[in-house]
């Protein structure tokens, strides 16, 4: 689908998964309509199975110490979602979220804890 040297990007049909590796902040038109955009360089796995899309996000820089925020536009529809990334020990790690009309917020420390309870 792209491969540049701002992202390389495949999507699989049949399972409706798209995975993007973008090597900079940056926007791409991944489908008829379907267009995602990033502020920092990430590796997105977009999930889009059911009906509201899954975000798996990982930053292999680790030395961002902040939020990341993915764009989903679909049909002149925006939905944001908003990865705040974690921490050492849990820097690098991936993280899953819905896409939602909303902001979601992901703190894979918190998610430990709750798991724990």
């Amino acid at each position: 689908m792209e491969n540049s040297s701002k992202v390389h990007a495949v999507t699989h049909r049949g399972l409706k998964q798209t995975q993007l590796n973008f090597f900079e902040s940056g926007s791409l038109t991944y489908a008829p309509g379907k267009t995602i955009t990033v502020d920092k360089p990430v590796n997105i796995i977009l999930d889009e199975q059911g009906d509201t899309p899954i975000i798996t996000l990982a930053m292999s820089d680790t030395s961002y110490n902040e939020t990341v925020n993915v764009v989903l536009t679909s049909d002149n529809e925006s939905r944001t979602t908003e990865f705040v990334l974690d921490q050492a020990p849990y820097t690098g790690k991936s993280m899953t979220l819905v896409a939602v009309h909303q902001t979601n917020i992901a703190r894979q420390h918190q998610r430990k804890i709750m798991v724990q309870l």
